[in-house]
């Protein structure tokens, strides 16, 4: 199969945003393999990624993790009243406002196309067992996670309180696959990396992660899975220590960079969504991250999004970048007042302006 075949499959082409976080009405086509947002702090970068791992995964569950890496904690008892239920999930609307609901279509090959909506159903209203006789406060409409894909079906996914106060999930969509790595914090913990490489290993289809980091870091000879403290742990035999060394212990970057290439591979015909990728590397080895990250990526099959606020990581992207612009596109994000927007660039001319030196963030 050549090139062009290949990477016309698993890829989301277009996105369309209706009243989703700051954007109001976003519409991008051409999206492509790897996607570079630049933009101002409060523009709308996270926003972009936030709106494509929601539409993936098609439930609340989504959404509340996301208030997590946002920095809200975890949700408890403000279930237990209409104001706290509606809190949660009051900062998904555009200014807040989930009058008119919110819309969310990916647009692509089979895997990839999906359509999310979020809404408020008045004909499914419940009644918490907080006062007898019910009373307005009492009284809680669910947020409706609807979501269809490629072949029209459609699933509904919401969290309700029962009347025992307990919250239950009904059954949800099968998900695109996706990986979304935040700035805060890259994973859960040692487990998930090493449940991701022995999946992958299994597969026979962990050479390539290898390959990949290697390339990178040429010391690591090579990875496996230890048990450390009692968990799963991911090591890599790395000279001159006779034994595996957990990757977490070796280098921050390592880290990162291995992580972030698990979820590629692990995501294949997927998408990997990943906030400030310059963070945690050092700066003159981003040209060949760059290139690792763009040559796994067409490896598995998979998309990335990525943003960046760093004028010495764009420029590293450059060697990949005009060997190969059809797989790159440059999206900019901007806000007037409260609405979002975003303007995509193709390779050709993001790698035209990078090399002229034009301000692109």
């Amino acid at each position: 199969m050549g090139d062009s075949a290949r990477l016309a499959l698993a890829m989301v082409k277009s996105l369309r945003v209706l009243n989703f976080r700051c954007f109001k009405h976003l519409e991008l086509k051409n999206l492509a393999r790897v996607n570079v947002l630049v933009g101002k702090n409060g523009s709308g970068k996270t926003s972009f990624l936030e709106a494509l791992y929601v539409a993936a995964g098609g439930t609340p569950e989504i959404a509340l993790r996301l208030r997590r890496w946002r920095g809200f904690g975890a949700a408890g008892t403000v279930f237990m009243t209409k104001e706290g239920y509606e809190s949660l999930w009051r900062d998904l609307f555009f200014n807040f406002d989930a009058g008119a609901g919110a819309m969310i279509e990916m647009t692509g090959d089979a895997e990839t196309t999906r359509k999310l909506l979020l809404e408020y159903r008045p004909s499914e209203t419940v009644t918490l067992p907080l006062t007898q006789p019910p009373t307005d406060s009492s009284l809680i409409t669910p947020l409706v996670f609807e979501s269809t894909d490629s072949s029209g079906t459609v699933v509904p996914s919401r969290l309700v309180p029962t009347p025992e106060g307990i919250v239950r999930a009904a059954s949800s969509a099968q998900p695109v696959l996706a990986a979304f790595f935040n700035s805060i914090s890259l994973f859960d913990g040692p487990a998930e990396a090493a449940s991701q490489f022995s999946t992958l290993r299994q597969k026979n289809q962990a050479d390539g992660v290898l390959k990949a980091l290697k390339s990178v870091f040429p010391l690591i000879e090579s990875l496996s899975v230890e048990i450390v403290s009692g968990l799963p742990t991911l090591c890599g035999q790395i000279p001159p220590f006779p034994f595996p060394q957990p990757i977490a212990l070796a280098s921050g970057g390592m880290t990162k960079l291995l992580h972030i290439l698990l979820g590629i591979a692990s995501q294949a015909k997927g998408i990997v969504l990943i906030d400030e990728i310059e963070n945690g590397f050092y700066y003159d080895a981003m040209p060949v991250i760059w290139t690792t990250i763009h040559a796994i990526a067409r490896e598995y099959e998979t998309q990335v999004f990525t943003s960046t606020h760093s004028l010495e990581c764009l420029r590293a992207l450059l060697p990949v970048l005009e060997n190969h612009q059809d797989d790159f596109c440059l999206i900019k994000t901007e806000r007037k007042g409260t609405e979002g927007t975003a303007y995509l660039s193709p390779g050709d001319v993001m790698a035209a302006a990078i090399r002229q030196d034009f301000e692109v963030r």
